[in-house]
């Protein structure tokens, strides 16, 4: 649906209300306003909106740039965008009631300007449970970038028990930083998400980063490196770089924190990267190779400049992510969705995180040709492009020092796909083989073996399974096999 309001717009962002409303919200074209339409589940633009479903607004006088909007309370909605006023980048915040009118015991006159003596560029808006908004972006200081965060009340009245007058900026982090994401844990603790360039140690290369901060804004401690996580960004030894940006974060049910971007590191070929970080901003190593997963939407080189993007994410029901973005094709883009379980990560989800996808994604297909097919390189956590661990982590069997128990030593993922059965059977003769233990994805063993885990780090974990029996029964093998 579009609506033609005798005005050229841009939309920025979107957002719904309880009652499967959607607002769209963004500038006109010469971006000296703002509007909201509001529309109803059915497409149709609210005529009980301001009289004709929009609504436009000008806090103050100036130029509109990034605008973002988030639901309020009883059916309310909160516009904040970055504004050029008086040649300075400036936020701004207004307020809408459900019936469209600008809120006027919000801010002073339903709006609230928060002025810099620099430009400050606003990237994102929260509303907590409690009323209280955040404001989140980056601080331009001659050319050199630091992240940003403010705290107002419901009433839009700035914090003043937060930083100096409810605002922060993180100067003390090294590094040019351009904010992409922001979010509040249960608890009430901030957490940053984007890119940092000239980072020390970062070889040149832009870097992703996740600040952690307590309820309080100041660097929480025990999170990253007090309080800033800047993960290397090696993919089987290469270095993310060359165009490169972060797309956002968002949240999982347990608190760990996914961070998805793009970036171009051969040639024109840009791929899509995704980092999950567990709740101390430590990369989580069970997730894609050591904590990071490369998407190549479009299989083959990009034409042309046209790379594969992402450009929002969020979850559903906290465990389950959605990315929208771009796929590039041989003379275009396409629109591109990327859907995925993050607490199950099924064999399939395994396979598009290791970068494959089609025919080279499927159980049986060997994409490296090292004679181990996909489904056993998942089964053993070996990489299936590389074949690195291939030589370590296969099943190997001893019997026990006084001869009576056969012990099996074999490497698994912590995390295994949810649709993958491993089962191990043991025998004496190699005629008969009796089932002594079974594993379901990432659930427990069972049987009658006794499987005991010798070592864990980087996502994988050897196990070792012992078999009993009066004879030396030391004959083992495992059957890996994927639920239909």
């Amino acid at each position: 649906t579009y609506s033609q309001k005798g005005q050229h717009v841009r939309a920025n962002d979107v957002a719904t209300d309880g009652a499967d409303n959607v607002f769209v919200i963004g500038t006109e074209s010469s971006r000296a306003l703002l509007f909201v339409h509001k529309y109803d589940s059915n497409g149709n633009l609210d005529m009980g909106f301001a009289g004709d479903g929009s609504q436009w607004l000008r806090p103050a006088t100036g130029t509109y740039q990034e605008v973002f909007a988030t639901p309020a309370d009883g059916g309310s909605l909160l516009v904040a965008s970055s504004a050029f006023i008086g040649g300075i980048q400036q936020v701004t915040l207004s307020k809408i009631t459900s019936a469209g009118i600008i809120d006027t015991s919000f801010g002073s006159s339903g709006h609230v300007i928060t002025s810099f003596a620099s430009h400050h560029v606003l990237k994102a808006l929260h509303r907590a449970e409690d009323g209280t908004i955040f404001l989140c972006g980056h601080a331009d200081e001659g050319g050199t970038y630091k992240p940003f965060i403010a705290r107002y009340g419901s009433d839009g009245t700035p914090d003043p028990g937060f930083g100096t007058d409810g605002f922060i900026q993180l100067n003390q982090f090294a590094g040019n930083y351009t904010t992409e994401g922001l979010l509040i844990t249960a608890e009430g603790a901030i957490r940053i998400a984007g890119s940092v360039a000239s980072y020390p140690g970062g070889q040149g290369f832009p870097q992703a980063f996740l600040l952690g901060l307590d309820a309080d804004g100041l660097p929480e401690s025990g999170f990253g490196e007090l309080g800033l996580s800047v993960p290397p960004l090696l993919f089987r030894g290469e270095a993310l770089s060359g165009t490169f940006g972060v797309a956002g974060a968002v949240a999982m049910a347990d608190g760990r924190i996914v961070l998805g971007g793009y970036d171009y590191p051969r040639g024109s070929d840009g791929d899509v990267f995704l980092l999950r970080f567990d709740a101390t901003g430590v990369l989580d190593t069970g997730f894609g190779l050591d904590g990071k997963a490369v998407l190549d939407l479009e299989t083959g080189t990009d034409w042309n400049g046209w790379n594969d993007r992402i450009y929002a994410m969020l979850t559903i029901d906290g465990d389950r992510l959605v990315c929208a973005g771009a796929a590039g094709g041989s003379e275009f883009h396409k629109p591109a969705l990327v859907t995925m379980s993050l607490a199950d990560l099924s064999f399939l989800d395994h396979m598009i995180l290791s970068g494959l996808s089609g025919a080279a994604a499927a159980p049986t297909a060997d994409p490296n040709q090292d004679g181990i097919p996909n489904m056993l390189s998942v089964a053993f956590g070996i990489d299936p492009l590389t074949g690195e661990g291939r030589e370590l982590r296969y099943p190997g069997s001893v019997l026990s020092e006084d001869g009576t128990e056969g012990e099996l030593r074999f490497t698994v993922q912590v995390s295994p796909p949810s649709d993958l059965t491993y089962i191990v059977r043991q025998s004496c003769d190699l005629s008969e083989w009796i089932e002594i233990a079974r594993r379901v994805g990432p659930g427990p063993w069972t049987g009658t073996g006794t499987v005991e885990t010798l070592s864990e780090s980087n996502g994988l974990r050897e196990v070792l399974v012992v078999g009993s029996g009066t004879d030396p029964c030391g004959y083992f093998r495992v059957e890996v096999m994927l639920k239909e």
